[in-house]
């Protein structure tokens, strides 16, 4: 009986990891790092309202 609740206990704790690690790299996926954001920042600052209008 024992091990049958360790083995739910630890299957529970694995699904829990896989869940949270799957939805860290969801969040990753559906959220650009800064640094992403940083680097279109710096092209979009270089750019000059001359270059923009036609």
């Amino acid at each position: 009986m024992k091990k049958k609740i360790l083995a739910l206990i630890l299957s529970f704790l694995l699904t829990l990891g896989v869940l949270s690690v799957g939805g860290l790299i969801l969040i990753d996926y559906l959220q650009p790092s800064e640094a992403e954001f940083e680097q279109k920042e710096i092209i979009l600052e270089n750019v000059t309202l001359e270059d923009i209008t036609p």
